[in-house]
């Protein structure tokens, strides 16, 4: 079962995680499975491509945020984690950095390049399932299920705004 998928920036290449703990990169054009790569330990849930195209973030049940070098097909490295199931992650314009979300509560903001963890944001009272980054990225808004949209300072980690509830 597909759990996420991500186009590269060129449109040439699709990603998608699956609930075999594996990511597989195929060519958009023809389909052609160019990588599968293995190295969670649990469902994969979401996957985005750096803005190289070359680089590949997954997030998985396994808590962990991975980096993939797709040249290698290896891991590059590995981003921490969340206290439980990531479940999206957020690549931004500029490429520098990324957010991932989860069941934890908490949205994480990393360095896309080193992998470091810049700050931990904390304010929804549900688990948080999706995340996106203004053009500039200097705005990260973020959704939960306990119903609302929040809006994030990239730079400060500092909550701008409360969007209204959703049903």
């Amino acid at each position: 079962i597909a759990t996420g998928v991500a186009f590269a920036s060129d449109g040439r290449l699709v990603a998608a995680g699956s609930w075999d703990k594996t990511v597989r990169v195929w060519t958009a054009d023809g389909g052609e499975l160019v990588k599968a790569i293995r190295g969670h330990d649990d469902i994969v849930t979401t996957v985005a491509f750096g803005a190289d195209g070359k680089t590949l973030f997954s997030a998985g049940a396994d808590k962990t945020i991975r980096i993939w070098n797709l040249e290698a097909g290896a891991a590059r490295g590995e981003a921490g984690g969340h206290l439980s199931r990531a479940l999206a992650v957020a690549f931004s314009h500029d490429g520098k950095l990324l957010a991932s979300v989860g069941t934890d509560k908490q949205v994480r903001l990393w360095d896309a390049i080193t992998g470091e963890l810049l700050r931990v944001m904390l304010g929804h009272e549900g688990i948080v399932t999706c995340a996106a980054f203004s053009p500039d990225a200097a705005t990260l808004a973020t959704g939960s299920i306990d119903g609302s949209v929040r809006l994030w300072d990239t730079a400060t980690g500092n909550e701008l705004a409360v969007l209204g509830k959703h049903e």
